[in-house]
């Protein structure tokens, strides 16, 4: 059997226009959708540092 993703996917874009699609955690409520600590916005900032430790991660 196949093991699949669990996590919803980032639904925030990149610099380059692509859907960022890494396993998402944090609830945007701006964008309306899950997003990875990478592109958690300012107003879930703390919320993100409690769930993934202090650094923040860029997305690659």
């Amino acid at each position: 059997m196949e093991e699949r993703n669990v996590f919803p996917s980032c639904i925030a874009y990149r610099e380059d226009g692509s859907m960022c699609r890494h396993p998402a955690t944090i609830l945007d409520t701006r964008r309306g959708g899950m997003v990875c600590a990478a592109h958690t916005p300012d107003h879930n900032e703390e919320h993100a540092a409690l769930q993934h430790g202090k650094e923040q991660p860029s997305c690659p």
